[in-house]
């Protein structure tokens, strides 16, 4: 007998999606911002992966990437907001408490392109003074203002960095101080009392001998005299002699 024929049921055609119904799911793909956020994560040491990355956390284990990111910060920072710079120049402070004490880090810090733009740039021997160097870097200081403005903070919180302030305490001593103009101003005051003083204490050791009194009294401010060392007595103080004035 003939063997009966197969019926293979055609397969149904595809629904079309009116307009009252639903798209159907995206397919499953490549999620972008996923991967970069999670190369981004990948990139931090494991310990600073599961919170939320500052870059004063950051400064102690990554400070070339913490200074790279407050330099970025504060490029699209509002300058008049004093907050935010309080809190980027606390955060450039924690950058140089970062680099100090580390050589492979400081040498690829002064390394970077950006130190293309200046003259002088740092050398590994400054890497016992990197706090001018960090605020130069992080404040983008290439010209002349930018550069007065980075050796102000420098300067201001050099005191802190003498005494090891921690970083998280650096933000409310400049608030609390006055503004970090304040600070500066304050900084260079010190160091000019205690040049008067040094000069004041000086004198008072010179002699007494009156012809030495009027030589010195014929001087101008700034003149340059040459002079000799007689003696040094606890009694009499330094007795001198000068020799020519450099007019």
């Amino acid at each position: 007998m003939p063997k009966a024929a197969t019926h293979t049921p055609r397969k149904p055609a595809p629904k079309l999606i009116g307009r009252n119904e639903p798209l159907p799911p995206p397919r499953s793909g490549f999620n972008v911002a996923l991967h970069d956020n999670q190369a981004g994560r990948n990139e931090l040491p494991r310990d600073i992966r599961k919170s939320p990355v500052t870059v004063l956390d950051l400064a102690a284990i990554e400070p070339i990437k913490a200074a790279r990111r407050c330099q970025a910060d504060i490029s699209a920072m509002n300058s008049g907001f004093h907050e935010e710079r309080r809190r980027h120049i606390a955060e450039a402070y924690a950058i140089a408490c970062g680099l100090e004490n580390n050589a492979k880090a400081w040498r690829s810090f002064i390394q970077d392109d950006f130190w293309q733009h200046r003259k002088k740039p740092p050398k590994m021997d400054d890497q016992s003074q990197p706090l001018l160097h960090v605020m130069v870097f992080v404040f983008n200081a290439i010209d002349r203002n930018r550069y007065k403005s980075a050796s102000k903070y420098a300067a201001a919180l050099q005191q802190y960095l003498t005494h090891d302030v921690p970083a998280q305490e650096v933000a409310a001593k400049i608030k609390k101080a006055g503004g970090i103009e304040k600070l500066y101003r304050d900084s260079a005051g010190s160091k000019s009392n205690k040049k008067a003083k040094s000069q004041q204490s000086l004198l008072t050791l010179l002699p007494v001998s009156e012809a030495v009194r009027r030589k010195l009294s014929a001087l101008q401010v700034g003149e340059k005299a040459r002079s000799i060392i007689k003696r040094v007595s606890s009694k009499r103080g330094v007795t001198l002699m000068i020799i020519s004035v450099e007019r």
